[in-house]
């Protein structure tokens, strides 16, 4: 296993006490994420406990936080669940950030073991004017201008409503 012999050696479980809460959490995952990204054929969550000092219920909440905002993503194989980092950019050029207010949101051209997706990560300023990733979604890319169609038809129809009841 690549990366936790590494994260072994520099991690320093005093200085990790010391940490916030918030920050626990944040150095948790940024670990997590290094190693699933020099692990790309998978990694279950047993195979991390053995070499991490974190229980199973720390990783598996973290692992599972990281699938959600689709930093990685899961296979179920029999009762366990292997983990692999959620791809690559093809070019370092197949991203866009956007700003509306409040929240930002990067569009990435992702290529994983399952193919070609765009993926929308969702990102929102904290207390500390800060961007903090809420939530992400990963489209394939041949589906993407269906994908947009749907969008455009919902908003039709939602727009439609509104002007019928007023």
């Amino acid at each position: 296993m690549n990366g936790i012999a590494e994260f072994k050696a520099v991690f320093k479980i005093k200085e990790y006490e010391k940490l916030s809460p918030e920050d626990k959490n944040k150095f948790i995952r940024e670990a997590l994420t290094s190693i699933l990204k020099i692990n790309p054929r998978g990694i279950t969550a047993s195979q991390l406990e053995e070499f991490l000092p974190f229980d199973t219920k720390t990783l598996h909440k973290h692992l599972e936080y990281l699938t959600a905002i689709r930093e990685a993503y899961s296979i179920p194989i029999g009762k366990t669940y292997v983990y692999y980092p959620n791809g690559k950019l093809e070019r370092y050029t197949d991203f866009e950030d956007v700003e509306f207010g409040m929240k930002s949101y990067t569009f990435f051209n992702l290529v994983n073991f399952f193919g070609e997706y765009i993926y929308i990560q969702e990102k929102e300023r904290d207390a500390h004017n800060t961007f903090k990733i809420t939530g992400g979604i990963m489209i394939e890319k041949s589906k993407m201008k269906d994908f947009i169609q749907k969008i455009l038809t919902f908003e039709s129809r939602v727009v439609s409503r509104e002007r019928e009841l007023q």
